[in-house]
C-alpha cells in the first residue's frame, strides 16, 4: 500500500545475465521469483536512498524493444512510453529514435559487442609427424639411408661378410630408444659411426618426445572467428540476434552490402540474451554477438564450472554501446 512518504514503482525488467537475474520457483499452488545480478543491487540502492517500494514487471513479449512498422514500440521502451511502469531497469543501449519516446539515466556503462563462437577441437591424424618439419624428416631419412650404406659397404670391404638386417635391426632399436640393443661387433673404424648414429638418435628423440608430448596436450584448433567480419564469412556455424535490441532495429536500416546489413540479414532471429544459447554455442551449433561484459562473464563461469575453454570471445569489438536505464 502506497503512504506519503513512500511510494510504490513499477520497473521494468528482463532477465539479461549478468545485468539482471530472474529465478523461478514454482509450486503446486503458486509460483515465485527471485532476483539478482547488477542492475538489482542498483534498484535496491535506489530504493533504500529515494524512499519507494517497488514490483518487478516483466514484458510480455520479453523484448527491450524496437520500432514496429505501425509505429509503436514493443517490449520494455513501450512499456515506459506507455506509462505502463514508472522506469525500466535494462541496461538499454541509447538511440536517437529511443530518445524520441524515452529519457536516459546517466551513462552506467560504456560496454563493446563482440562475437562469442563456440571453440572446435578436430582430431590430429599426423600429429606424431610434425614434431618435425618437412626438412628435418628428408634430413633424418637421407641420415639413415647414408649410415646403412656405410654400415654395409664396411662390412663387405673389411669383414667379407654381409649383416645387412643386424645393421637394420641396430639402427631401427637405437631410433626407438631400445637400451637393450646390443652393439654390432665392428672394426675400430666402424665404433665412430656407431657413437655418433647413437648420440644423433639420443638428441634426435629427446627433441621428438617432448614436443609430441607437448602438441597432445595443447589439442588442435582451427583457425578462431575473431571478428563479426569472418562470422558472416564463414559457413560453418550459424549465428544468432536477439529480436527486440537496438542491434535488431540498426541491423534493419543499415546500408544493403555494409557489414551490419550482412550480419542482420544471415543472423537467426532468437528469443532470450546469450546465456539463454550458452548450451549451443558450447556445442558448436550457434554464435552470438554478446556484450563484452556478458561474454567475459560467460566464458569465467563456464570455465569454472566445467574446467575447460568451449567458447572464444574476441576482444576486437564490433562496435560500442552506452547502456542506460528508462524512464
Amino acid at each position: 500500500m502506497d503512504t506519503p512518504s513512500r511510494k510504490h514503482m513499477l520497473v521494468g525488467a528482463e532477465d539479461w545475465p549478468p545485468w539482471f537475474l530472474i529465478n523461478s520457483f514454482t509450486s503446486p499452488n503458486f509460483t515465485s521469483f527471485s532476483y539478482g545480478g547488477i542492475m538489482w543491487d542498483v534498484l535496491l540502492q535506489l530504493s533504500r536512498s529515494m524512499n519507494f517500494t517497488f514490483s518487478i514487471i516483466r514484458p510480455p513479449d520479453g523484448k527491450w524493444g524496437v520500432l514496429e512498422a505501425n509505429g509503436s514500440w514493443n517490449g520494455m521502451v513501450g512499456m515506459v512510453s506507455r506509462k505502463e511502469v514508472d522506469f525500466a531497469l535494462g541496461p538499454f543501449g541509447m538511440s536517437a529514435e529511443r530518445s524520441e519516446v524515452i529519457d536516459f539515466s546517466f551513462p552506467l556503462r560504456q560496454d563493446i559487442l563482440v562475437t562469442v563462437t563456440p571453440v572446435r577441437l578436430v582430431p590430429d591424424l599426423w600429429v606424431i609427424w610434425r614434431p618435425f618439419g618437412i626438412k628435418v624428416w628428408i634430413t633424418f631419412c637421407v641420415t639413415f639411408i647414408s649410415f646403412l650404406i656405410l654400415f654395409g659397404i664396411s662390412d663387405k670391404l673389411f669383414l667379407k661378410q654381409s649383416r645387412w638386417g643386424q645393421i637394420m635391426e641396430f639402427l631401427l632399436r637405437t631410433l626407438a630408444g631400445d637400451g637393450s640393443v646390443p652393439l654390432p661387433r665392428t672394426w675400430n673404424y666402424q665404433l665412430f659411426f656407431t657413437m655418433t648414429w647413437i648420440l644423433a638418435m639420443f638428441i634426435l628423440g629427446q627433441g621428438y618426445s617432448g614436443t609430441l608430448a607437448s602438441l597432445m596436450t595443447i589439442p588442435k584448433v582451427p583457425k578462431m572467428i575473431e571478428d563479426v567480419s569472418d562470422l558472416v564469412d564463414q559457413g560453418d556455424i550459424p549465428w544468432g540476434l536477439e529480436t527486440g535490441t537496438i542491434l535488431e532495429q540498426t541491423g534493419s536500416k543499415a546500408q544493403t552490402g555494409s557489414l551490419l546489413h550482412k550480419f542482420y540479414s544471415g543472423a537467426q532471429k532468437l528469443k532470450g540474451s546469450c546465456y539463454a544459447d550458452l548450451d549451443k554455442i558450447k556445442d558448436g551449433k550457434l554464435a552470438r554477438l554478446c556484450e563484452g561484459l556478458t561474454a567475459m562473464s560467460m566464458l569465467s563461469d563456464d570455465f569454472s564450472k566445467e574446467g575447460k575453454c568451449y567458447m572464444y570471445a574476441d576482444m576486437s569489438f564490433f562496435s560500442t554501446s552506452t547502456e542506460d536505464a528508462a524512464y
